[in-house]
Parts: C-alpha cells; structure tokens; sequence
C-alpha cells in the first residue's frame, strides 16, 4: 500500500498505474511472511491420469474394486470426480460416457480423454433433455480421471447434494455407439469440500517459507492472487529450488467457456547484491537511472537487464478449476540452479502467460480473454516478496545515492567515491557534473537538504510504471549514521539513528513536472523522519564531506549495508557555455577548442579536463588546462586538443570563484561523446519509421499525421532520430508527438552484420531479423555475449564479445535535453521525450520546457568493439530537430533539408526570425556576440552548422583600426567547424566585427543541392555580422547605482538607466540582448544624452524569437530554471581629452526573477 499525505488529488490523477500524486508517500507491507489461509477445504484431487491420492486421501470413494479394476467417484460443492483404473475398455475407443444420478436425476455426458473441449450435459431421467454445454476435466494415462463442474446444475441441485450414485461407464466408438458397457450403480460419497487447487503430490519439504503476492490482468480490468511456498531461502549454485504458486484469477468478462486453455508463468531471478560487496546488476524495472557497466569514460551503459530466465511452468487445461468468473490452478517450479550462477542475493519475478487451444501465448496483462481495462504499467512486472541468498552472503551491498530529488543544474544525485568506479548515475537527461553544487541553506527549509539514501534497484522510477519494491526491508529498522565536515574544517558528528520508513516522491503534486515524464522518478529513499538526516542546513559556501554509512535487514533476515564518502559544493550557480556543444562528434584529425563561458561574467579560477580513451584499447590521452577567465568571464586556454585516433571522449569543465563579499560562485559541466574515423566501415544512422509502431512500411522521410493514417497509429507517433545525417525531425510544441533517440549501424563490409547473424541471441523489440537489418543498413548496437553464457553481460560484465553501446547527446544552445549511452534495445527504459521536459530544472530550461522556435542538435556516437568481429570502430551521426507552433501539427514528421532544393518535400523554413526565413546557420561556441575580451585574450570563431552538413564557412573578423582577417573552411561531416590555425590574439582596444556567412553547396540525403546554393548566418545577425569588444583589463565599467543581485518580478517590462562617461567625446552605444549564440536585440546608438535608458521587455522578445519565454504567457514559476538566461551587454565608445579611443561596458545577466551585474 502506498500511502499519501494529499487530501486533494484531481480524479484525473487517481487510480492510475505510475508515479504517485501529491507525495511524499511511504509503501506499507501487509504482516509478513505469512500468506493467507483458506478457510474451505479444497479437495485433494489431481486430474492427470495417476489414482493414487484416491487410495490415500478418499478410500470411501472406491466404488468398485473387483478383478484388480477399480471405480472411484466423489462429489463435492462444486464438482463430480471419477477415476476409472483398469477397467475393462476397448482397445481404441473415441468418448467415454458416463452416466450418474443426482438428487434423484439422472444425467449423461460423454467425453475425450486428454482433449480439452466442451461437452453436452444431457438429462437421462425422469424427462430427457439438454442440459447445455460444460467443460470438463479429462486425464487419461494409467487411469482415467475426470472432473466434471456441476454449476449448470446449481439452480436445479441447490446449495449442496446430498445424494449422488455412478449408474454406468460407456465407451463409445466414432459413430457414437457403445462398444462396452461398464455398470456400477453404486452411491458416489459427498464431501464437505470445494475445487480449487490440490496439492496433494506437492514435494515441498518441511520448513519451507510461505509468501502471498498478487497483480493485475488485462490492462487492469482483472487481477490474480496467490498463496505461495518456497523450500528454502538461503542456496548454493547448483541447488534444487522448489516454488510453488496456488493462483486465483478473478476476471468478470471472462468467457463461460474457453476449451484448451493453458496457464503459465515464467520464473526468473533479479539480482539485489553481489557477493564480496560488489553492487548487483539492474533488472527490467530496477534499472532506471542508474548503471553497473561503464563506459571507458566513466559513464553508466544504460537500458542493459540482467535478468536471469530460469524455467516456464505451464497449468494444462484439466488442472484449472473454473469457479464462477474464477481460475484456480497450479504453477510448480522444481530446478537446480545453474552451478556457474553467480553468488549474491536475488528476488524471484513472475510473469503470467496463457494460451488457448491453438491460438498464440499472450499475456495475463493484455487485454482479450480475461477482459477490457483502461491501462497498466507500461512494463508489469511481478515481483515475489522474497529473497533468496545464494552463495552465503554475509552482508549485502547497496548502492546509495544522496540528494537524487534535488538536482544540481540538470545533474541529479552524488554516489559516495566508494561506488564511483563500479556504478555511475544516468538521469538521461545531462551527463552529471563532476562536481554537485546546491544553493547555500537559508532559513527558507526548501533550502535545507536529506543527508538520507536513495537506493535505485527497489522501484521501476518510471511515471507510467508501479512495482512493488523490489526487497522487502525491515521498516522500521537499520540503521544510518553520518559525519559533516564542513568547508572551514569542522565536523558535524549527526549521530546514528534508526531508518524509520521509506519514502518517495516530492510535494510536488505530479511528479513529471518537476524532473519529465521519462526521467527516473519516485526513486526509494530512507527516511529517518529526524530534521538532523532529513533536513541538514548547508549554510557556508564551499565544498561539504559527507560520510554516510549505515546497514538495514529485509524481512527474511538478509543484511545490506551501503555509504561512503560524498562530496557537495556550496555555492551560487555559474551558467557554463563551453567551446563546444556537449557532446558534439569529432571526425580524427578535429580540434577541440579550449573556449569556456561564464554566466554572470567573473574571473573564475577554470580547469578544463580532456580525457580521450581509443578503440582500439591503447592508452588513454588525458590534457589539463587550467587558467583564469577574464573579467568578464571568458576563458581560452590559448592552446587545442587534437583527436589523433578514433574513439571516446569526456571534457569536463570546472569554475570557482569568490567575490569580495565571500560568496562562491561556481560552476561545473561534463560533455563526452565519440571521435569518429574517416574511413571506418561502420556509419552511423538513426532509424526509420516511428517508435510506437513497427510497420511493416518505414519510410527515412514522411509526414507524420499521414503516415499514422496509412499505418492505422491510433496515437500520436514518436518519431525516432531522423535516419539520415543532417536530415530534421519536427515536432508541434505540446503535440504529445514525442522524439526518441535511437542510432543504428551501416555495415559497408559485412564483418559486424555477419557476426551478428551467426552469433548474437538478440531480442529486438521489433523483432526483424538481422539479415533483414543488414539489407537495409539498420543493424542494431548492442551489447551481447557469447553464446555459451547463460546470462547478460550485465551481470557479468566479462563475458561480453559485443562490447557496443551508442553515445547520445540532444542539446539546445544551453541546455542538455538528452544525454546517456545505452548499450541494449529491450531494457524497458523509456527514452522518448517530449516539448513539456522541464529538464531537471537546469538554467534556462524554461517553465514548461520547450517552446515553437526551439531548436535541437541531436548527436549521436557508435562505439563498436569485437575481437570475434575484428573491429574496433567507431561512427558520429548528427541531425537536427526543431519544435513548431502547437497548431502546426501537420508540418511534423522527418525531412530532408533545405526545402527541397536537393529534391524531396519542402517541409518549410527551419526558423523564421524577424519575419525572415531562415533555412541554414551557423551557431557560434567560441567567440559570442556582443562578447567582452580584453588585450591578450585568444579569438576563436568556432560553432555548429546547422542543419548538421559539411557547409562552408566563411569568416572576416576586422579590427578596429580596420585590419581584416579572412578564412574559409568546411566544417566536419557533422557540421562542426574549427580551425586552431585561425585563432587570434586580439591587440587592439575597441569594437571589433565578426562577420560570419555559412552555404551549402554539397550533398545532402536526398542529393546534391542546386544552385542558388542555401546561405546563412549568425542568428539574429544583422548583415552576416555582429560586435565584440575589446575593454583594457583595468578599465572602469559603466556605472550601475543600484546593486549587483537582486530579485525582479518575472514577465514585467524593466528599466535600466546608466549614466553615459562623462569624460568621453564623441560617445556610441552598442546595446546587444543575447542568449548563448543568438542575437536577440542588437542596435547603435548615438550617445549624446547623459543617460542611457533601456526597457527589457519580454514581449517584443518573443515576437521575433518565439521561443523565448514570455512569462505574460506562461505558467508563473520562480526561479533560474524557469526562463531563458538572457544577457544585456552595454558598450560605450569615445575618445578621452587626449583623443585617445576609450571604451566602458557593462553586461546584466537577467535569470527569470533575479538580475545580476558583476562588472
């Protein structure tokens, strides 16, 4: 039971599967381990064709014994039993016939042995005539049994039968003749029992554990319980394990009748723990946001199970028992584990099966047979309440995370160092920073933090997914304690004190619109219910050790302990934009540029760490530059990092600053991504067709509301990655048509298809085979193992020969809005997002996510290592996405580039700003518009073409005594442009002019563009060109007379007055209004008066850029994350007395509801 503080939750939220509203909530068990007692007593009776347990359990009902023949028959509340063992019968007959009397009536029915189907009742006496249609139990082996269900005869019999006789045994031929004739008539014995499930040759030892467990069926329209027994708990590899289910269905609409139906349910282990204090392996519905197989970078291989299948047990159709709208009926496990299993401790899963007659096995939770509901968990799965030590486990270890519901800039969630290199986080959102920085504690208690864990593996995290957790711990119970050490040395000892309950979720009302709908959410936490754990104030700026430990049982005595070390960094947020977009592709041979840029701008300490691991397994390259930005917040380490091999790469970038006031600001940020080479054999794509549906059509480019309609998609589709490099996905702004990263292979020479065909067990949700795959370029990276491996490589990690995974990274100019790896296409973790993604609160995300006019980089990176194979390869892919007006439904789908100019579908412009189309830029990472450096600094014009193509870029930077520098150059295969050797150190004071025009002229996936060849610019660029300006480290800024950080109310027009230089002649004002690589606002001005006022309105923002939020229209929210970061750079040029050119700026950076000004 999940139980919730919220007294008003709106009905459209209640009753449904998935993330709790109005949290946060705690989950209760029913008492443990006892499971129920049925009161009634079942008759213990086995259809299968073996009469011993008549002998044992019922001798009374022997009505016959004569000649070594033997006849038994007993009725009870529900049913007539018969067996008939050597009795004399032809060789080969077609139907038995059995004729018995009733209260005084007599009936006949005849039937096949070993064939389930429904068979005519028919009244014999005192008036013949048709009863109907019933469906009996038939065995027939040594003996022949039967179970024939007397509910047509309820309204005739009454409650109970009181008298009952066996009058005759037929045997009938094919024409329906009696062949031989067997007569008894003798008394059938009534017992005081009803059907239901018999174990009378049950081979359960004693001392075995009891447990109860329950679920839903058909989509919620039905659900099933069951008693049930295991032989023991703790186990070496190689045991016997003996389980036992006692199952009840209860379905309302299920059929009077349903001949041939069979019951199963297959049984498998998820791992807890491994042995020797070694984290256990996720499995489906345990393995969201988090990872034990690790990249070479570090980071969490996401969407792999490590699921261990061990046997189907199957209930035929003799051993259910109908009961009304009831199913009873068996499922028994007897197997040996695997000897080569490995130690640790497991829970057992359960997924029920069924199959009618002929047809295909379909699942209990399906809707069909057992009925019609409205909806369940995306991926049920059940989980028996019981773990099961194997290998003598002394202590469990648990991975524990801190500070999973608070996130840090889209990072969520710190591991203790302990865990660091053997699990890794995944919020699939943004790689997390290396470093965790949280705002400092206030007497506001939203600032106050839980030093408490979150424990990844108990719950599937999903918003469309319930789970029981997967370990039943012992609450209340265990134990946690921790040790503070604060910046300034001293140590906080908070004690030990008892874990009282779990809880999950936030006080947020729904849970999506604080973290996204497809991100891990509800994650498991233990509480102490104490403010010391539960409400930690960290009230000085600086970095926190946290050294948390602690150890909890679950109910069947099992111990786990888990903690370490953590770290926190307290401190105000920098905004971080680096040279290159997070996790741009890099072809061998590019540059990536050392640029880093800090919002608001100060002159932060910065460290970039470059980290580069090659495919073929040589040493890893790692380069450090370290240095301090300028005033104003711009860093260039003067130097380049050069892909030498192909590979994968991390860079992480690191700020810290502290102003005359004490405070630290700081800023953290982690990119990765893959170094592709320039003539491997492997290219990568995304994928064809839709997500939600596998149609046998899937075009590269289509319309999307038209290829619902020839498809018949009754929802609204999930468009994949577009398949082509360069080609754009759109999608209608909070259109529910949502986009899911995927990347698949080309194989040019046939090695990886080939070895995937001959050896890979793969389950691909699509189910196409490889070598349909291979035929149209789309084969699958995944990670596999040998064949002769029983288990995933996510278990064991060392068995893996296809050692392939893809690096995803979807970004918009500031923001990450997918990045994770993934290694596996069945792990059940929902990928796709949509346009609402509040994106884990980062700066700048935006109150409802995106908006019309907001624009995705969508890259992607193939790694691919095979010894088997010979390959050691990797492949970089890039496409676009943008995001339409809501109306603008029927311009969704996936589209060649560039309106139809190399043939294909004019899909319209790819933005339009200022009322001006736009069908290509060039969005900059290196220098930025209106950018303040100062004499010395490294100018570097680098950036993104979009779409993403090999365009050429044509840059003229021209000084301010009117040197002019030009170069042209073609960006990399996915749009990147960077060349070291046009880097410039900036000599000379004054406003300088960049001047950037980008064309295509070459191919796209439709073909060659033709002439008047696609040109583009800077966006917001007027003329192809926009300022930056060069300030002497020592000059003065503009004077400000208010203060430097302060709160302004959101979406409300402000004003800005600055007093102009009085001591300059000759005074211009360059007002430029950005965001990271666009140019909002960008005006000249003549500088006369002695004031220079501006008013910040978000209107006409939002009139020439749509997606810039204009809070008058959206949803109030408080906060940085809540708008887009926008800054407000004022230069003033002029000459002094001497005649001497002087220039003074000031930049304001405007965060939602709060205005900074640094200098």
């Amino acid at each position: 039971f999940a139980i919730s503080p919220a007294t008003n939750i709106p009905n459209a939220l209640r009753d449904r599967p998935g993330s709790l509203p109005g949290g946060p909530a705690t989950i209760i068990y029913a008492p443990f381990p006892e499971g129920r007692q049925d009161e009634a007593i079942i008759t213990q009776i086995v259809i299968d064709g073996d009469a011993s347990e008549w002998a044992m359990n019922y001798p009374q009902a022997i009505l016959v014994d004569q000649a070594g023949s033997q006849a038994s028959a007993l009725v009870n509340h529900d049913s007539l039993y018969l067996a008939f063992n050597d009795v004399e019968q032809p060789e080969a007959f077609s139907q038995i016939e059995v004729e018995f009397s009733l209260e005084g009536t007599t009936y006949r029915l005849a039937t096949t042995p070993n064939v389930s189907q429904t068979a005519l009742l028919q009244r014999v006496a005192p008036v013949a005539g048709e009863v109907g249609n019933l469906l009996p139990a038939a065995a027939q082996d040594a003996v022949i049994e039967m179970r024939i269900p007397l509910a047509l005869l309820q309204s005739l019999l009454g409650a109970e039968v009181n008298t009952a006789s066996l009058v005759a045994v037929r045997f009938l031929n094919e024409d329906g003749a009696a062949e031989d004739i067997f007569p008894i008539a003798q008394a059938i014995p009534v017992v005081d029992e009803v059907d239901g499930v018999s174990r009378a040759a049950s081979q359960m030892p004693a001392g075995f554990a009891r447990f109860s467990v329950s679920g839903p069926v058909a989509q919620g329209a039905a659900q099933w319980d069951a008693r049930g027994r295991i032989n023991r708990l703790a186990f070496q590899p190689g045991d016997e394990l003996i389980l036992e289910l006692d199952i009840t269905l209860t379905a309302d609409e299920l059929p009077a009748e349903v001949a041939g139906l069979r019951m199963m349910g297959d049984l498998s282990l998820q791992p807890v723990s491994g042995a020797d204090g070694q984290p256990g392996a996720g499995g489906i519905n345990s393995n969201n946001g988090w990872s034990p197989f690790l990249t070479p970078t570090g980071l969490a291989v996401d969407n792999l199970h490590a699921d261990v299948s061990l046997v189907r047990s199957i209930a035929q159709p003799e051993h259910i028992v109908r009961r009304g709208n009831q199913l009873l009926f068996p499922l028994t496990y007897r197997l040996a584990l695997p000897n080569d299993l490995p130690p640790g401790i497991y829970v057992p899963t359960f997924t029920g099966l069924a199959q009618t007659a002929e047809g295909d096995i379909f699942r209990w939770d399906a809707n069909g047979l057992f009925g019609e509901g409205d909806g369940l968990s995306r991926i049920p799965l059940t989980r028996l309440p019981v773990t099961l030590n194997i290998g003598d486990v002394q202590s469990g270890h648990l991975t524990w995370a801190l500070l999973m519901d608070t996130p840090s800039d889209g990072s969520r969630g710190v591991l203790a160092e302990e865990d660091q290199a053997r699990v890794a986080l995944s919020n699939r959102v943004r790689f997390n920073s290396p470093s965790y920085i949280l705002p400092r504690s206030t007497d506001d208690e939203t600032t106050h933090y839980p030093i408490e864990p979150y424990i990844l593996n108990q719950l599937p995290n999903g918003y469309d997914t319930s789970a029981a957790p997967l370990v039943p711990f012992l609450l209340p119970g265990g134990r946690i304690s921790a040790q503070i050490t604060r910046p300034d040395g001293v140590v906080d000892d908070l004690g030990s004190t008892a874990i009282v309950q779990n809880q999950l979720s936030t006080t947020t009302l729904e849970e999506r619109t604080r973290f996204g709908e497809t991100s891990p959410l509800d994650v498991y936490r233990l509480t102490t219910l104490n403010d010391n754990f539960s409400a930690y104030a960290f009230d000085v700026y600086g970095e926190y050790e946290i050294n948390l430990t602690g150890n909890i049982e679950d109910v069947w005595g099992n111990r786990y302990e888990g903690g370490g070390v953590y770290r926190v960094v307290i401190a105000e947020l920098l905004d971080m934009t680096p040279g290159v977009l997070p996790g741009t592709p890099f072809e061998v041979g590019d540059a990536l540029n050392t640029t880093l840029h800090l919002t608001p701008g100060v002159p932060a300490n910065v460290t970039i760490t470059v980290r580069h691991f090659p495919v073929d397994g040589s040493p890893m390259t790692e380069q450090i530059y370290e240095g301090i930005a300028n005033r104003y917040g711009y860093f260039n380490a003067g130097q380049f990092f050069t892909f030498e091999t192909a590979g994968e790469y991390v860079v992480d970038y690191e700020a810290r600053y502290t102003d005359s006031d004490g405070v630290l600001w700081a800023g953290s940020l982690r990119g990765a991504g893959v170094v592709g080479s320039r003539n491997g054999t492997l290219i990568a794509h995304g994928r064809r067709g839709v997500a939600n549906q596998f149609a046998t059509i899937r075009p590269a480019w289509f319309n999307a509301l038209n290829y619902s309609n020839i498809i018949n998609l009754d929802e609204s589709p999930v468009l994949f990655f577009p398949y082509h490099n360069g080609d754009v996905a759109r999608i209608a702004d909070g259109a529910d048509l949502d986009l899911q990263p995927a990347l698949r292979v080309q194989d040019t020479d046939g090695a990886y298809a080939a070895w995937l065909q001959n050896n890979a067990t793969l389950n691909l949700p699509d189910g196409v085979s490889i070598a349909r795959l291979a035929a149209v370029d789309e084969l699958p990276v995944v990670i596999s193992g040998a064949d002769d491996v029983a288990y995933n490589p996510a278990l064991l990690p060392e068995t893996t020969v296809n050692n392939a995974y893809n690096y995803i990274s979807a970004v918009r100019p500031g923001i990450s809005v997918r990045q994770f790896v993934f290694g596996a296409e069945d792990g059940g973790l929902p990928l796709a997002w949509g346009t609402d993604d509040p994106y884990n609160s980062q700066l700048g995300a935006g109150s409802a996510g995106d908006m019309s006019g907001d624009y995705y980089f969508l890259f992607g990176g193939a790694v691919v290592r095979n010894q088997d194979a010979g390959l050691a390869e990797t492949a970089i892919y890039a496409s676009m996405g943008l995001v339409t007006a809501a109306n603008d439904v029927d311009s969704a789908g996936i589209l060649p580039p560039y309106r139809g100019q190399a043939g294909g579908p004019d899909g319209g412009p790819l933005l339009t700003v200022r009322n001006e189309e736009v069908e290509l830029f060039f969005h900059p990472t290196g220098v930025q518009p209106a950018q303040r450096l100062t004499p010395g600094d490294t100018l570097t014009i680098a950036g993104q073409v979009a779409p993403t193509l090999p365009s050429v870029v044509h840059v003229t930077i021209t000084s301010p005594s009117g040197i002019v520098h030009r170069f042209e150059d073609v960006a990399n295969r996915i749009g990147y442009f960077y060349q070291p050797a046009n880097d410039l150190v900036v000599d000379e004071v004054g406003v300088w002019t960049i001047e950037i025009a980008v064309r295509h002229e070459g191919d796209t996936s439709f073909g060659p563009v033709e002439p008047p060849f696609p040109t583009g610019s800077v966006l917001g660029a007027q003329d192809n060109s926009f300022p930056i300006f060069v300030v002497p480290a020592n000059s003065p800024s503009l004077e400000w007379p208010s203060r430097n950080d302060f709160s302004i109310p959101p979406g409300l027009p402000f004003n800005f007055s600055l007093a102009m230089p009085s001591d300059l002649s000759g005074r211009r004002v360059y007002r430029y209004v950005t965001t990271p690589g666009v140019i909002l606002e960008g005006r000249v001005q003549d500088g006369a008066r002695n004031t220079f006022e501006y008013q910040f309105n978000t209107d006409p923002l939002n009139t020439a850029f749509s997606n810039i939020e204009n809070m008058t229209q959206r949803a109030p929210r408080s906060g940085p994350a809540a708008s887009d970061v926008i800054s407000i750079t004022i230069a003033v040029t002029g000459n002094d007395a001497d005649g001497r050119p002087r220039i003074q700026t000031r930049t304001f950076t405007i965060m939602h509801d709060r205005l900074l000004t640094m200098n």
